[in-house]
């Protein structure tokens, strides 16, 4: 069994070496370090379209032509977390996200909630998210504002 100490210790871990990095390579768009805190053995399940696939789907090079189109749409990506288990090794994570795009040219600004599973473990001494589901079905601002923001100590 865990003691709380040391699964505050494992969750100041992931924060730093998995959620910064991915807060910060979803919103500026960098694919590279984004992709960087995934296993190679990541596995994708987007809920809400019923689809299950892997690393390679998952961070696949986009197209110039896709590519020009999402830049001219900034995003901001925000977690909060309602359950957080931890080893040593693996964990294991559930919470919402916030996620608002605007239109460079248009400020045209949207915004869409959802709620995520992780599994988590370390490999070579790093944390890797393993699998990531989501859903985006009943969540909204209130559920996002109810769960807790990403702790650092």
């Amino acid at each position: 069994m865990t003691s709380l100490a040391q699964e505050q210790s494992y969750q100041q871990e992931i924060n730093t070496q998995v959620w910064t990095n991915f807060i910060k390579g979803f919103n500026e768009r960098d694919n590279k370090l984004f992709s960087s805190v995934h296993s190679k053995d990541f596995i994708r399940v987007i809920r809400d379209n019923q689809a299950i696939f892997g690393y390679d789907k998952a961070f696949k090079v986009p197209s110039q032509t896709d590519e020009a189109k999402r830049n001219k749409w900034k995003r901001h990506i925000e977690l909060r977390f309602i359950e957080s288990i931890a080893s040593s090794e693996e964990a294991f994570q559930v919470g919402y996200y916030k996620t608002s795009v605007e239109h460079v040219e248009t400020k045209e600004r949207r915004v869409s909630f959802g709620k995520f599973h992780v599994l988590l473990r370390k490999e070579n001494k790093q944390w890797k998210i393993l699998m990531d589901a989501d859903v985006q079905d009943g969540v909204d601002e209130a559920l996002f504002q109810s769960a807790k923001p990403m702790k650092w100590n």
